[in-house]
């Protein structure tokens, strides 16, 4: 029979340390996940010309005779509608970076990660210098 040995249970400071850390994880989950979400490459698309796009699209649409042509515009339309709505959330992109900003260095110093390993995974330079990791 084996005698399990208790545990004195956790001060208050382990536990906000163990929330912080599981808090610091999520960010820096969330944000590279964001960068994996690359699109096409090549020249950025703006929301500006999305919707420019869109506008043409629509007045194509609108003088269209041809079912056929009609269907494959109306489904351009629907492509360029959620590109749109992809580009208009970049804001959620901007404050994940922000987040991510804040708990990098810390994170970074508690789990031994180096500038090059968050460069490998495709963390901008200029965001690491913000987070004020370094060499």
């Amino acid at each position: 029979m084996s005698m399990a040995r208790k545990r004195p249970p956790m001060t208050e400071e382990q536990k906000a340390a163990i929330a912080e850390g599981r808090r610091q994880h999520t960010i820096i989950r969330r944000y590279l996940t964001t960068l994996n979400e690359k699109g096409r490459p090549g020249r950025r698309v703006t929301p500006e010309s999305l919707r420019r796009r869109l506008d043409q699209l629509t007045a194509k649409i609108e003088s269209e005779t041809d079912p056929a042509k009609l269907v494959e515009l109306i489904s351009r339309k629907h492509e360029v509608e959620a590109r749109l709505a992809k580009a208009e959330n970049s804001s959620d992109r901007r404050q994940l970076e922000e987040e991510f900003i804040k708990v990098a260095a810390a994170y970074s110093a508690r789990k031994g990660i180096s500038r090059k390993a968050w460069r490998e995974v495709g963390v901008p330079a200029d965001v690491l210098n913000r987070a004020n990791i370094r060499d």
